[in-house]
């Protein structure tokens, strides 16, 4: 079977997903939309390899593992994500418009060899985080909790993904460049315009103090850069204050 390579990718996607349950009453439409999300995103490598996004090679020798993954994985999302179609509530529906607006740029991304890229990486994050709108409707939350788990879940993928270029870049290449700038500029900016947004009462108030984990790390990670054989701990610290943000918008929100 072939599943996502990006690790990083499985926490993009389980810890809104998992928020957006905890801080609602699931309905059977809210679990059946979360299934079809993560069959969705366990068949995207084979569809990748299927499609010949991962080279003629991969295509060649995985051919028949990327078939069989797809038809396990694809139709498991295609079923579930259906069957929710029928019986999630009206709002629900209405925020499947943005998971479906980012899966178009992510396919955008994909098909222009993009999606490795800086900003493919922060599309994809967005699109993941973007699943938790209508999960959290589904499961009869209200509007601001779900907009605040796409946004700050959203912002603390973008600080991350910055930082963690950022740092590679002055690692190995030994030079601050553009990286360095945007690395504290969206971990200065973000938490910034969250705070905005909840002085405005379009966010709950939690939001900018839940980024402040991920935020923290990432600025460390910019003053600081670790060497590259310690990406695997640098990984591993963003998981937990990942885990961290999303323990405290559960706690604040539920």
């Amino acid at each position: 079977m072939l599943i996502p390579r990006e690790h990083g990718a499985y926490g993009q996607l389980l810890f809104p997903l998992l928020s957006a349950l905890l801080i609602g009453h699931p309905t059977p439409g809210a679990w059946l939309l979360s299934g079809a999300a993560v069959g969705a995103f366990l068949a995207h490598e084979a569809l990748l390899v299927t499609l010949g996004q991962r080279g003629s090679r991969a295509a060649r020798e995985l051919r028949d593992d990327a078939r069989r993954s797809l038809a396990l994985f694809g139709g498991f999302a295609l079923v579930t994500g259906v069957v929710a179609l029928a019986v999630l509530p009206r709002p629900a529906l209405l925020g499947l418009i943005i998971p479906a607006l980012f899966a178009g740029l992510v396919a955008v991304a994909v098909i222009s060899h993009r999606e490795r890229t800086t900003a493919g990486e922060i599309v994809v994050g967005a699109a993941l985080a973007s699943v938790a709108v209508p999960v959290a409707l589904a499961g009869d939350a209200d509007v601001v909790a779900a907009r605040t788990l796409f946004l700050v879940f959203g912002s603390v993928f973008v600080v991350a993904t910055v930082a963690v270029r950022g740092m590679i870049v002055r690692v190995t290449k030994r030079t601050d460049g553009p990286h360095w700038t945007a690395a504290l500029a969206t971990s200065v900016l973000l938490p910034l315009l969250l705070w905005a947004l909840a002085h405005e009462g379009r966010v709950a108030t939690i939001a900018p103090w839940a980024t402040l984990p991920v935020v923290l790390v990432g600025v460390g990670l910019t003053l600081r850069p670790p060497s590259p054989q310690k990406l695997r701990v640098v990984g591993w610290t963003l998981v937990a204050a990942t885990l961290l943000s999303g323990l405290l918008l559960v706690a604040s929100l539920a």
